[in-house]
């Protein structure tokens, strides 16, 4: 095999062949002494007897592993390709059996795919000579090979030299083997391939493909369904699929006794609907939705990731949600969320769009969703986190299933979530977080000890208006669990708050409001903090800006947390009025406080002096005298007895008819009621109050003379006692 004559090198090469078909040990020996690689330099010759020589007995020795992997290293891909496309029809077939070899061991198969060994392939099928089944099945098995190792460059070859139709019609060749690799070259060579796959249109290899569904020869329906179920995965061919006719044959082999028929058909179906190749109309026939929800919860696996996909694909239409539904298709759904990772997404696709829906998501919590639902929010993929957190989000607005949520652990996976940079990411992490908190603080623990409360923070400089409002939402909700606040006062969020009370935008500011207000209500600490954050005066804006009884009351509430009965620093921030706006729209207990406060000023005459400037407001003052609490009255009677030492207050007192109303309350609490009680100013500060009123107005000449009918219980409280009283009598 050194260098010598061709003839001698041809002669030699014969022999060996002879010696390698004996079932001895001779291959092993050659392949030891690297008779490999002195043969396959022979395929440079320009002798044809010497090219198939060394071509037939490389064929022999590379049957065994070993010499496949030497002539690999050889580079005998590259003088083996132009024999294949030799003219010579011995040289190319023993090049073909060379190639068959070769192709069956990867390293070989990549070598003889990238030196172009696919082209000379394919361009044999549409040889006159190819004509016996050995030669076409072996050109098949290559192909099929080489589509293995690099399918571009597969598809490429097939393309060059139009070798579709020619793999049509061998897919119904009577040789099994032949049409079986036939139709496995075109399930995989025309998907991605525009113009492979328009040959297959134009060449009516749709129309077989279903002629052979309809054969009742199962395995010709297994072959025409696997080249259907790839084909399908590409939304132009899926479409071509329907319109061939091969729909009904593949809903029919749904129910196919042959279990490897049903995933095939699963498949294809699947991807029918996935690519939108079905129209509405069709999804919705009796003869459809069935299957679909059928294959769920259907015993072969295969069938369930397809049946997902379909459902996904259409559960965006509010009427088939409606058919699905009434079909029993969400416990199906729920139960494939804990699936392989593409199953599971298209079940958790589903399920967000029936979470979407407000008919339908009170049901899933029944439909057992809630606990995968929550495990899939930690899923690697992010589309199926996407997913399964749009869903979260939208169940959390059901009351029954904020508790399962919480058990389940969702709130400290959204936590973390909520750090994201993806701005959808984060909104639906605070709907859900304002959802569950709101329904459960306790829950607000999960959440700290994975920093959840810090993204909330960071949220509140978010440049979103929408951002920031659920941020100061969720903060409050977590202020009723008292945990929590400790935490939020260590992590500074008042300043943060604080600072939000001057947005632009008023649901901002009210939702800080709401988180001030809870913060400030569970420890005095915290109120501190809001007061030395500069809060009051914000707030006490806020209050007279606003024209909503709703949000005057929120406010009221707040500062009422905030300034805990101190309202003089509601005072200094916004005078008498910010007063008599939380006197119109505080609680009892409020008012009982702003009026002991507006008591206390009024008896300075200074503050009097600002008070009167704005006579209007001294009725809001007399209007408390009708409070139903006491501590109110008493206050108000003070303040009232402060005013009319004023003689421009006491006009509007008396248009008031403050007047009357005192001589009424002094002359009931003269009476004794039949049980030991007495009404009218029955608490002694608020007679001294009262008397001091009659007394300011006795003094002045415009109303002594009115002030006869105050004549007989004035007189009945001489005798009362009181030292106070007594004086101002």
């Amino acid at each position: 095999l050194n260098p010598s004559p061709e003839p001698l090198q041809e002669a030699t090469c014969l022999v060996l062949a002879n010696l390698c078909e004996d079932p001895t040990g001779d291959w092993k020996q050659l392949q030891q002494n690297g008779a490999v690689f002195s043969v396959a330099h022979m395929l440079g010759s320009a002798s044809a007897s010497l090219q198939e020589a060394a071509l037939t007995l490389l064929a022999m020795l590379c049957s065994h592993k070993e010499c496949r992997e030497q002539a690999a290293d050889s580079g005998v891909a590259t003088s083996l390709t132009p024999l294949l496309g030799s003219t010579k029809p011995d040289v190319q077939r023993a090049a073909l059996a060379l190639a068959q070899q070769l192709c069956a061991f990867g390293r070989a198969a990549d070598a003889l795919l990238e030196a172009g060994a696919a082209s000379p392939l394919a361009a044999m099928l549409l040889s006159p000579g190819t004509g016996s089944s050995e030669v076409v099945a072996a050109v098949l098995e290559c192909l099929s090979r080489l589509a293995d190792s690099g399918l571009t460059q597969a598809q490429r070859a097939v393309r060059n030299v139009g070798a579709v139709p020619h793999l049509i019609q061998l897919m119904s060749h009577q040789d099994g083997r032949i049409s079986r690799f036939a139709t496995s070259l075109v399930s995989s060579l025309c998907p991605g391939d525009v113009q492979n796959a328009e040959q297959l249109f134009e060449s009516g290899g749709l129309v077989l493909l279903s002629e052979q569904l309809d054969s009742g020869d199962e395995r010709a329906q297994l072959q025409a369904l696997s080249a259907l179920s790839q084909l399908s995965a590409e939304p132009v061919q899926a479409h071509a699929i329907v319109e061939n006719g091969c729909l009904t044959s593949t809903l029919q082999l749904l129910e196919h006794p042959n279990q490897e028929l049903r995933a095939y058909a699963a498949i294809t179906f699947g991807n029918l609907c996935s690519a939108g190749a079905l129209t509405p109309a069709q999804l919705q026939h009796p003869s459809v939705l069935p299957h679909l929800v059928a294959m769920l919860s259907s015993s072969n696996a295969l069938a369930k990731g397809p049946a997902a996909a379909a459902i996904a694909s259409m559960a965006n239409q509010p009427s088939l949600r409606q058919s699905l539904h009434e079909l029993g298709g969400l416990p199906g759904l729920a139960a494939l969320l804990e699936l392989d990772v593409e199953t599971s997404y298209h079940a958790v696709q589903a399920i967000a769009q029936f979470a979407a829906d407000e008919r339908f998501r009170q049901v899933l919590p029944e439909a057992g969703a809630i606990g995968p639902l929550a495990g899939l929010l930690s899923s690697p993929q992010p589309h199926v986190q996407h997913c399964a957190l749009s869903a979260v989000a939208n169940l959390s607005f059901v009351p029954s299933a904020v508790g399962p949520l919480c058990q389940s652990g969702a709130l400290t996976v959204v936590g973390q979530m909520l750090f994201s940079h993806d701005a959808a990411v984060q909104t639906m992490c605070l709907t859900t977080l304002c959802n569950l908190l709101g329904g459960n603080a306790a829950s607000a623990d999960a959440l700290l000890q994975v920093g959840g409360h810090v993204a909330l923070l960071t949220q509140l400089s978010s440049p979103s208006p929408d951002a920031q409002s659920q941020a100061a939402m969720s903060i409050g909700h977590m202020c009723r669990h008292r945990p929590a606040v400790q935490a939020l006062l260590q992590a500074e969020t008042v300043p943060l708050l604080s600072h939000l009370l001057h947005s632009p935008h008023p649901a901002v500011q009210l939702q800080t409001v709401y988180a001030l207000g809870a913060l400030a209500a569970e420890e005095e600490a915290a109120a501190s903090a809001v007061q030395l954050a500069g809060a009051v005066a914000p707030l006490t804006t806020l209050l007279l800006s606003s024209g909503a009884v709703e949000v005057k009351q929120h406010i009221a509430l707040t500062l009422a947390h905030t300034v805990r009965g101190s309202w003089r620093l509601v005072f200094n921030a916004g005078g008498f009025q910010a007063l008599l706006d939380v006197l119109a729209a505080g609680s009892e207990a409020v008012q009982q406080d702003v009026s002991l406060t507006l008591a206390a000023l009024l008896e300075d005459v200074h503050q009097r002096g600002a008070l009167l400037a704005d006579l209007n407001s001294i009725s809001a003052i007399v209007g408390l005298l009708n409070s139903p609490n006491e501590g109110t009255q008493q206050n108000a009677a003070k303040a009232v007895a402060a005013l009319a030492e004023e003689e421009a207050a006491r006009e509007t007192l008396y248009r008031l008819g403050t007047l009357s109303h005192v001589t009424r309350s002094l002359a009931a609490a003269n009476t004794v009621r039949p049980d030991g009680t007495r009404g009218g100013a029955a608490n002694p500060d608020a007679r001294v109050s009262m008397v001091r009123v009659v007394a300011s107005f006795a003094a002045d000449a415009r109303y002594c003379n009115m002030l006869r009918i105050a004549i007989q219980p004035l007189v009945a409280m001489l005798s009362a006692g009181g030292a106070e009283a007594t004086v101002h009598l």
